[in-house]
């Protein structure tokens, strides 16, 4: 069983564990030890159980130095020595329960810190959660915008893809039209005449250059491309 330093009243009381060295003195201000005071306990009592047992043993030396002193009395000593050494032990009694009360009270302080001192423990454990809980959203949410502003790239390198095909598309319907007005004849010249004998017109303004519009099926120079509606009539 450990064996644990048990101070004497008056004494500051110790943390738990520790142990005097080989050359420890006790500090000249503090009062002198009982006489027969356990230095040492066995086992790993608490402060305030030494004190209990202080405190009982205190009593309990008190009550035995007063039986001593009367059955002294009680042997034939003088009434003036007794009542003198009564006194005496008196007064030692209530000494050592005042020494007991003030133990006792450093008892309840050191529990008192304890308990303070594992309060903030606990505190400062929840801020620190709290933190890592903060910097875990933070983290996440960084990742949805990074998710996201990955998207918005992807869509503007689409659209950009998408209005370069539209140019190009639109450069070659340019280029088309422009090839089929080079070909055509010019407006108002009159047409050749085909190996038919039948009139061209490139376009209805061609047409009614020519005086032909309107032209219908079975005149000179009629064609389905000048008759948009398909009723036999073209440049109406």
């Amino acid at each position: 069983m450990a064996r644990t330093f048990n101070p004497a009243p008056g004494w500051p009381p110790v943390p738990d564990g520790w142990t005097p060295g080989p050359e420890w003195q006790p500090d000249p201000s503090w009062p002198s030890a009982p006489d027969g005071w356990p230095m040492w306990l066995e086992g790993e009592d608490r402060p305030a159980q030494r004190t209990r047992r202080r405190s009982a043993a205190l009593v309990g030396g008190g009550l035995v130095v007063g039986l001593v002193v009367g059955l002294g009395l009680g042997l034939g000593g003088s009434a003036a020595a007794g009542s003198d050494e009564r006194a005496a032990v008196t007064a030692e009694q209530e000494r050592l329960a005042t020494w007991d009360a003030e133990l006792v009270a450093r008892a309840d302080e050191v529990t008192a810190a304890e308990a303070e001192t594992a309060e903030r423990q606990a505190a400062a454990e929840a801020a620190e959660t709290d933190a890592k809980n903060a910097t875990d959203a933070n983290s996440a949410r960084a990742d949805e915008l990074a998710a996201l502003q990955a998207q918005l790239d992807q869509r503007a390198a689409d659209l950009d893809a998408t209005a370069g095909a539209l140019a190009a598309r639109e450069s070659e319907v340019a280029s088309r039209e422009a090839a089929a007005a080079a070909a055509a004849p010019p407006a108002g010249a009159a047409t050749s005449t085909a190996p038919s004998g039948s009139a061209y017109y490139a376009n209805c303004d061609a047409a009614r250059a020519a005086g032909a519009a309107p032209v219908r099926v079975g005149d000179p120079g009629y064609r389905a491309g000048l008759d948009r509606d398909g009723d036999g009539v073209g440049c109406e």
